[in-house]
Order: C-alpha cells, then sequence, then structure tokens
C-alpha cells in the first residue's frame, strides 16, 4: 500500500507539473526581447505579425479583403503588438495552455490504472510540453484536438459528466483556434467530422460536432467577419495553401536529404499503424486510423513543402504518444516506433541538443513575465518602441499622408508612419501571392478604385526567397505600379504616388508556342519583354508531388554583357507572368525600369529532375508597352 502510495503521488506531483509547465510556458506573458535594429529584421513572419492585427483592428474581412493562411484570429498565435490585445491574447492564451494540460491529464488517468505507468506517460507529455516551452509549439494547437478526438472515438461507453464538461469547453476553445490558422482549421474539422461521423453510425445526435460548428460560427462573427465570407475564405486559403509546397520549395533533396525523409516517412506510417494495431471495436478502430493517416497527410506537406520539419516530427511525436494511450501493447511499440524515428530527425535536422538547455534560462524569464503580467505590469508599450525604431530606420517625410501598401513585405514601415494608413492588397506578403490566382487578384486589386495612394516597393537582392527570379513576385503588378502611380521619394525604399489618370500600358504579343526543357531561347534584349511560362507536372509528377514536393524549374539566362544567372520560377507564377527583360534585381532598377537585358533563357529542372514535368512547356512572348509620364 505504501508503495502504491508513493507511486500515486509521483503521478499526481508529474500532473501538477504539467500544469505549471504549460500556465507559464506557454502564454507570450512577455514581448521577446529583441524586437528591431534594422528593416531587414522586418523577416515575413515579422511582417505578418506587424498587419495581422493591424488589419483585424480595421475591420478587414477576410476572403474578399485579406488573403492569409491565418484567419481573422492569428493574432492570437503571437505576441500582443498593440495594448488592446495583451488580455485577451493573455486570456485565451492562459485558458488554452490549462485546457491542453488537464485533456492529457484526463487521458493518461482514464487509460493507465498502473500509477508507474500514468507516471511514465507524464514523463512523456512533459518531455513534448518542454519542446512547445522552447518554441517548437505547433504541436500545442493540435494536441487538444487530438486528445478530443481520441477520447470519442476510442470509447465505446458512455464519458463521466466530468469529462463531458471538459470537452465541450476545450471544444468552444478549438472552435476559436480554427480561425488562428487554417492548417488548423483543417486538422480540427477533419477530427470533429469522425466524431459526427461515429455519432450517426450509433444513430445519436452529433451534438459535439455540431457545438464545433456553432464555435467556429460565433468566433468568426464576434471577430467582425461576416457569414457570407466564411467560404470566401475557406477556398481563398485552400488555393493559397495548395501551391504552398511548390513555393517554398526549397529543393527536391534539400534541406532535407533522402535518409531524413524516408525516416519521417516512417513515423508517419508508424502513427497510422498505431491504431491499426489496437484492439478498438471496429468503428472505432477505422475512424482512430483515418485521423492519423490525416495528421500524417498534413505533416508530410508541412515538412517537406514548408520546410518545417522539426515542428511536424514534434506533432507526430505527440499523436503518437496520445494514440499509443489507448492501444495494445503492439499499439504501444508502433507509437515507440514513431517516437523514436521523431527523435531520429530531429537530430538530423537544425534541431540540436544543447536547444533543450533553452528552457530553464527562459523559464525564469516566463515566471518573471507572468508575474509582471499578473499585477498589471505587462510591457505593453514594446510595440510602440519597435514602431518607434522602424520609424527612425525608414526616415518617410512626414507629408505623405492617406492609405498605403508596400512591396514585398516590410508591413511595419507604413503602420510605424504616423500619417499612413494601411490599406494592402488581398494577399499581403508578395512571398504568398505564389498562385495565378492570387498574384493577379493583388494586380486587380491595383487596377480597382480601392487601390491605394501610396505604394511602398523595394528590391533586396538578399532577400530573395529560394532565389527565386524577381520579377515572378508578384509579377503581375509590376506594370500596374509603373503605370497607376509616379515615383514621388527615393531613400530606404521607393514610394510612389498614384496618378489621377493611368498611363497606357499593352502587351504586344511577340512569339508563342511549345519549348522544350533545356532548349536555348533567343530573346530581343531591346525590348521590354514580358513572359509567361506554362508548365505541367506528369502523372508520376502529380503522384509524387501529392506525398512529397516537386523539384525546383529554373531559368538561366545570359545577358548581353555576358553575365549568366540562374534563378528560380514556381511554376503558377510563371503562367501568372512576369517581366523577363530587363532584368530588374534592385529598387533603383525598379525606379528606372531597367536592368541587364536578356540575350537568351533556357529552362530546366533542378539536378536533372525531368520526368516530374512534361517535356514541353508553353511559352508565350509580349512586348511590354509603356507610355511615357
Amino acid at each position: 500500500m505504501g508503495h502504491l502510495t508513493v507511486t500515486g503521488r509521483t503521478a499526481a506531483f508529474l500532473a501538477c507539473a504539467l500544469l505549471v509547465l504549460c500556465l507559464v510556458g506557454l502564454p507570450p506573458w512577455s514581448p521577446p526581447a529583441k524586437l528591431v535594429s534594422n528593416l531587414g529584421d522586418i523577416s515575413d513572419d515579422l511582417a505578418f505579425a506587424l498587419a495581422h492585427p493591424a488589419l483585424f483592428r480595421q475591420g478587414a474581412q477576410w476572403g474578399p479583403d485579406v488573403v492569409f493562411t491565418y484567419g481573422p484570429l492569428g493574432f492570437l498565435a503571437w505576441w500582443p503588438v498593440y495594448p488592446e490585445f495583451v488580455k485577451p491574447v493573455l486570456a485565451y492564451r492562459v485558458v488554452l495552455a490549462l485546457v491542453t494540460a488537464t485533456l492529457i491529464i484526463a487521458m493518461v488517468w482514464r487509460y493507465f490504472a498502473n500509477t508507474w505507468a500514468r507516471s511514465l506517460a507524464l514523463v512523456l507529455a512533459l518531455g513534448n510540453a518542454y519542446l512547445w516551452f522552447i518554441g517548437w509549439n505547433e504541436a500545442m494547437w493540435i494536441a487538444p484536438a487530438l486528445c478530443v478526438g481520441i477520447l470519442c472515438l476510442s470509447t465505446p461507453d458512455k464519458l463521466p459528466p466530468w469529462l463531458v464538461v471538459l470537452l465541450y469547453v476545450a471544444t468552444a476553445i478549438i472552435g476559436t483556434a480554427a480561425l488562428v490558422k487554417f492548417s488548423l482549421t483543417t486538422i480540427y474539422v477533419g477530427v470533429y467530422a469522425l466524431i459526427g461521423l461515429r455519432d450517426l453510425a450509433r444513430r445519436s445526435f452529433p451534438a459535439l460536432s455540431l457545438f464545433f460548428i456553432a464555435s467556429l460560427l460565433v468566433s468568426w462573427l464576434l471577430a467582425g467577419q461576416h457569414l457570407a465570407n466564411l467560404p470566401a475564405w475557406f477556398l481563398t486559403s485552400a488555393d493559397l495553401s495548395a501551391g504552398y509546397s511548390d513555393a517554398m520549395s526549397k529543393g527536391f533533396w534539400y534541406p532535407y536529404g533522402p535518409v531524413t525523409v524516408a525516416i519521417t516517412y516512417i513515423a508517419a506510417l508508424s502513427l497510422i499503424l498505431i491504431p491499426m494495431l489496437s484492439r478498438q471495436p471496429l468503428l472505432g478502430r477505422l475512424l482512430l486510423i483515418l485521423l492519423a493517416a490525416g495528421v500524417s497527410a498534413v505533416n508530410l506537406k508541412h515538412a517537406f513543402g514548408g520546410n518545417q520539419i522539426e515542428q511536424s516530427v514534434i506533432l507526430v511525436g505527440i499523436s503518437a504518444l496520445l494514440l499509443g494511450f489507448v492501444g495494445s501493447i503492439w499499439s504501444r511499440a508502433a507509437a515507440a516506433i514513431c517516437i523514436g524515428a521523431c527523435c531520429v530527425v530531429l537530430s538530423l535536422t537544425n534541431f540540436q541538443p544543447r536547444d533543450l538547455l533553452l528552457g530553464f534560462g527562459q523559464a525564469r524569464a516566463q515566471a518573471f513575465g507572468m508575474n509582471s503580467a499578473l499585477v498589471g505590469n505587462y510591457d505593453a508599450a514594446a510595440g510602440e518602441r519597435m514602431f518607434q525604431q522602424i520609424r527612425r530606420l525608414a526616415a518617410l517625410p512626414d507629408e505623405f499622408t492617406g492609405t498605403a501598401d508596400v512591396y514585398p513585405r516590410k508591413t511595419g514601415v507604413i503602420l510605424a508612419a504616423p500619417n499612413l494608413i494601411y490599406h494592402p492588397r488581398p494577399a499581403y506578403l508578395s512571398l504568398n501571392a505564389h498562385t495565378e490566382k492570387l498574384a493577379e487578384q493583388n494586380a486587380l486589386f491595383l487596377r480597382s478604385a480601392r487601390a491605394p495612394q501610396w505604394v511602398l516597393f523595394e528590391i533586396r537582392p538578399e532577400e530573395r526567397v529560394n532565389n527565386r527570379y524577381a520579377a515572378t513576385d508578384d509579377g503581375p503588378s509590376w506594370p500596374e505600379i509603373w503605370s497607376r502611380y509616379d515615383l514621388a521619394y527615393t531613400g530606404t525604399l521607393l514610394v510612389y504616388r498614384r496618378r489621377p489618370e493611368p498611363r497606357q500600358l499593352a502587351f504586344h504579343p511577340l512569339e508563342r508556342g511549345n519549348v522544350g526543357f533545356e532548349q536555348v531561347i533567343n530573346i530581343n534584349p531591346e525590348i521590354r519583354t514580358w513572359a509567361r511560362i506554362d508548365v505541367h507536372r506528369t502523372l508520376l509528377g502529380a503522384l509524387v508531388g501529392a506525398i512529397y514536393k516537386a523539384p525546383q524549374v529554373l531559368v538561366n539566362i545570359v545577358c548581353e554583357d555576358g553575365l549568366t544567372a540562374t534563378y528560380q520560377i514556381v511554376p503558377a507564377l510563371g503562367r501568372a507572368g512576369f517581366l523577363l527583360t530587363p532584368s530588374i534585381n534592385s529598387s533603383a532598377e525598379f525606379a528606372a525600369l531597367s536592368g541587364r537585358r536578356v540575350k537568351t533563357i533556357r529552362l530546366s529542372v533542378e539536378n536533372g529532375n525531368h520526368w516530374f514535368y512534361k517535356s514541353v512547356f508553353g511559352l508565350e512572348l509580349s512586348e511590354l508597352r509603356l507610355s511615357e509620364p
């Protein structure tokens, strides 16, 4: 009895430790110590974090006005930039942390009667929570939905009332989180769809699934969004997500080699094997298999297409741990294999063992920040200090007033300017306008009456994404800027003022036909040439791309002065159209509409992987004609 008491106390202590770690470590109790020391620090992530709450404050509508993978409540995933966001963000993240920890503890107590087993399960859960704490925290957003799904799908009998209440509280939190990021939305919808299928198969009312839908809709309305725009957000986010893998690919076997990729697939397949080997009833087993397969599929695309393998395998690891709770000895062996494979992958990537030491230094800072926030001393002025620093670095004249947008990404420059109102294109980071539809939608915005009075623009070669050809980033918008805006100021960024009447813009056809890879194509360097390149996958390429990613399509150019260079062409952006020559690679060249004149081009596929694409692609060349100011 004494032995049981000791182990019982150990399990209780570990449960309390999990609650404390989640409460102290997961909410953003204080702003980042380092914010912006130069304009180059305004990365795509920071540009989003600054723009997103500003658009929310303005009442922008996601779907028609804003196209991004983060939804209208995406600011909940970041630290509160503006003072009025401090309390709601911290309150939500505290509840999310406590609900997540409570769900995991509830699963441990429900599926393990032996106190030693409970202790071991809690130790593993603490290990996962520690990884979230030191920054690898995307799995934190998925864990609550996984817990709810596993508890519902693996339980043939009725749940105790206290657990039912917990599931509904968690579902309310998850319904709100569904509007944080579209990848979360897809997983959440999948989980609750499976729960609904189970209820219908049992001829029960799908109360929890409908409650999730109601929570999502209420959150959408409370976020100031029109109900009619919800389908538009789903469709535009799906379009953006579908192009993400091609757009963000750094290479077919880069940055992860064949061994890392193979072990990642072993982890993903092992995750599916866990429910297959369980002793659950047939219906529950099938639904859990679908749940595991969905998690695996989403995370494989996120790992390879999004180059975020560390976040993905940590999420697969917590999924394996939670699914292993309800399995047989064989399914738990599969869970161990899955978790082991995830650990091996982490050891082969950017995750370093010394990263595990980060938490010791962060714990004190988080505890101090938590204490300060709880007594009302949160550093709410950090955002304004950052904007002041950006204002000094950008050094824009104060006479610029009115609506403005910035290309390709430095949103903070406009948000810091006292007399400018941020009024961006729908896909407000050029990096994310990576489908033909989104690139054209941004250009259409500039043609409309809603276009901003000012456009800020820059090209910095060192900030080029995956060595893309510069003119393909928001390529269809470039002629619209030259046509509809006049250069008003040259400084750290170019500043363009909208013209009363646009300059005449026309595309005069030059050549159209089919061309093969590795074929040299002559270009007239004397004229401004607009290109559309229509590359499509083979059947094999489509199949491989669906489960992995695509090799890069490369354009090899030879300039009139003899310079040669190779750049990536994202296929969707090639179809959207871009200025081929002159080859513009700096802000000064953009302002002068000049650059190195291209004499020939040749398309190839990275490392000779031509099997991925059809051997012949469409090429359309036109002369870009722009009347004088």
